[in-house]
């Protein structure tokens, strides 16, 4: 199963998105692999409703970081300024 880490929360629970399933997983942050950051996308199995054997997807991170800066290149190209003028 694949997932995002979205975020962590009071520095001890680890939310993971999984989008396919439309679940979400809050683990213990001590689960997660070591250099694991808010957005990388994760591989793991689930055994009885637990997270078990998460990695780093650095393949699936790595493209959905190029998606996001060329998506925000596209819209920066297109922008013509501030339709909103100071006085």
């Amino acid at each position: 199963m694949k997932g995002m880490l979205d975020r962590i929360e009071d520095e001890k629970f680890a939310v993971i998105l999984v989008e396919e399933e439309g679940k979400e997983f809050v683990i213990d942050v001590r689960l997660l692999p070591k250099g694991v950051k808010v957005n990388d996308w994760l591989e793991f199995t689930v055994q009885e409703g637990d997270i078990a054997n998460i990695r780093i997807d650095k393949r699936k991170t790595s493209n959905r970081q190029e998606n996001s800066e060329a998506l925000r290149d596209q819209v920066r190209s297109r922008s013509r300024g501030s339709k909103f003028k100071r006085k």
